[in-house]
């Protein structure tokens, strides 16, 4: 999911070919986490209930990127605030100032 939406902003920012090669580089040091796992399922159906109760709705993809470093124990690192309400309690969250 991360992957697929820092694609999605190269082509909604305009990087062009060098900064996307850029991009494309880095993200091959990252593991590739398949989503279909029981302990993934299981955390995505939490934290979407526990967003829903909570009166926050996540956006397309956030609920599962949640799910992901819920289920192996990651830390988001984020820009946005879309998280927040799942931390610290259910996900570690480091928040990056965009401004910055």
């Amino acid at each position: 999911m991360s992957n697929g939406e820092l694609r999605s902003l190269s082509y909604q920012f305009g990087w062009g070919d060098e900064k996307t090669e850029q991009m494309h580089f880095f993200l091959s040091y990252f593991r590739n986490i398949t989503i279909d796992t029981e302990d993934i399922l299981n955390s995505y159906a939490l934290l979407d209930a526990y967003s829903e109760r909570a009166g926050r709705s996540m956006g397309k993809n956030d609920p599962w990127i949640a799910a992901t470093a819920h289920a192996t124990g990651a830390c988001i690192l984020t820009s946005d605030l879309d998280f927040e309400h799942l931390s610290p309690d259910l996900i570690p969250l480091e928040w990056i100032d965009p401004k910055l």
